[in-house]
C-alpha cells in the first residue's frame, strides 16, 4: 500500500523516551527510502531527522549512517547536511575524520549561516570554546556582510558568540553588547 506524503508537521514530533526516539528514526528512514512524489521534505531532510532521532536514543553508529546517507543523497540542504554529519562522527567516536570534514568546511569558507550556528554549538557542546567562538565569529561577520542573510541568522550567531566568550570570561565586546540587548528585548516581549 503506497504511504501518504510526508510533510514538515511530520518533522517536528518529539518523542518523550530513547525507545520512542528509535522507533520514530525508524520510521524516517522508512520513509526516506520509499519517497513519495508529493512529499514536502526531501530525502535528506528525513534522513538528518532519522539521524537526529538515533542520537537522542544514544545510537550513535546507526545515527552517523543516517548523516552520511543524507550527506551522499546530494540534495542541497539548509543548514548544509554535513554540519550533522560532523556531530555525528564526533559522537561515534570518529575524531579524526570529523577533524577533516571540518578544516574542509572551514576551507570551502560557507556562505550559509545556520552551519556556522551548528558547527560552533557541535564545538561548544565538546568544549572546544576557542574554536567555537572562531565559527561562531567568522559566520557572524559573514553574515553581516551578506544581504540575503535574515536578521534571526545574525541574532543566533550574535547570542551563540556571546554565550561562549561569557564562559571563557571574556570582557563583553560591541556584539555580546548587542547580544545583550537582543536577550532584554526577547525577556520583555515574554513578560510585556
Amino acid at each position: 500500500m503506497a504511504r501518504r506524503p510526508v510533510t514538515e508537521d511530520d518533522l517536528e514530533r518529539a518523542p518523550q523516551t530513547p525507545e520512542a526516539h528509535a522507533q520514530y528514526a525508524s520510521q524516517l528512514e522508512s520513509w526516506a527510502r520509499a519517497p513519495h512524489p508529493n512529499d514536502e521534505v526531501l530525502q535528506a531532510d528525513l534522513l538528518v531527522a532519522a539521524g537526529d532521532h538515533w542520537s537522542y536514543a544514544g545510537d550513535h553508529d546507526r545515527a552517523l549512517a543516517c548523516f552520511i546517507e543524507a550527506v551522499e543523497t546530494g540534495e542541497p540542504m539548509a543548514p548544509d547536511a554535513r554540519a550533522y554529519l560532523l556531530q555525528g562522527l564526533y559522537d561515534a567516536g570518529h575524531d579524526e575524520e570529523a577533524e577533516r570534514l571540518l578544516e574542509a568546511l572551514r576551507a570551502e569558507r560557507p556562505r550559509d549561516p545556520r552551519l556556522y550556528v551548528l558547527v560552533g554549538e557541535t564545538l561548544e557542546l565538546r568544549g572546544d570554546l576557542p574554536r567555537a567562538t572562531r565559527w561562531f565569529t567568522t559566520g557572524l561577520l559573514r553574515a553581516e556582510r551578506d544581504e540575503a542573510v535574515a536578521d534571526v541568522d545574525v541574532d543566533l550567531l550574535m547570542l551563540a558568540r556571546a554565550r561562549v566568550r561569557a564562559a571563557q570570561g571574556f570582557d563583553l565586546d560591541e556584539y555580546d553588547e548587542l547580544a545583550a540587548d537582543i536577550r532584554a528585548d526577547a525577556a520583555h516581549h515574554r513578560h510585556g
